[in-house]
C-alpha cells in the first residue's frame, strides 16, 4: 500500500506540524482571494477542509496537512485544490503528495516556496 503504516515504527520525526499551501494566481498573475476552500484526496475520494492558521499568508491557502498523512501515499497521492467565490469554483488545481514517514511532502504542483 505504501503508506504511513509501511513506516519503521523507530523512526524520529521532529515535532514541527506541516502545511503545504498554495497560493491561486489569475491569467495576469494576480492573487485570487477566495470565500472557501477544500481539496479533495482523488485516490479515496475524501475532502478535508482546513482552516487557514494564524501564521498563513494572505490568498494562501493550506492543501493538506501532517493531519491527513494517514491518508497519503509515501509515493504519491493525486489531491484537487477547489476553490470557490460564494458557490461558484473560480480555482481547480491538482497537486501530487507524498510522505517522508514524518511529514507530508510536496511532489508536484504549484506549492507556495517551491
Amino acid at each position: 500500500m505504501n503508506n504511513i503504516s509501511d513506516c519503521p515504527t523507530d523512526i524520529v520525526c521532529t515535532e514541527i506540524f506541516v502545511s503545504l499551501t498554495f497560493s491561486p494566481k489569475d491569467i495576469n498573475n494576480q492573487p485570487i482571494t477566495l470565500d472557501s476552500f477544500y481539496a479533495q484526496n482523488l485516490d479515496n475520494g475524501n475532502t478535508y477542509s482546513t482552516e487557514n492558521n494564524d501564521f498563513a499568508q494572505e490568498n494562501s491557502y493550506i492543501v493538506v496537512t501532517d493531519a491527513q498523512i494517514g491518508e497519503i501515499n509515501k509515493a504519491g497521492t493525486n489531491i484537487r485544490f477547489i476553490g470557490l467565490k460564494g458557490d461558484e469554483i473560480v480555482v481547480q488545481q491538482d497537486f501530487m503528495i507524498g510522505h517522508d514517514c514524518c511529514h507530508v511532502i510536496p511532489l508536484n504542483g504549484p506549492f507556495d516556496g517551491q
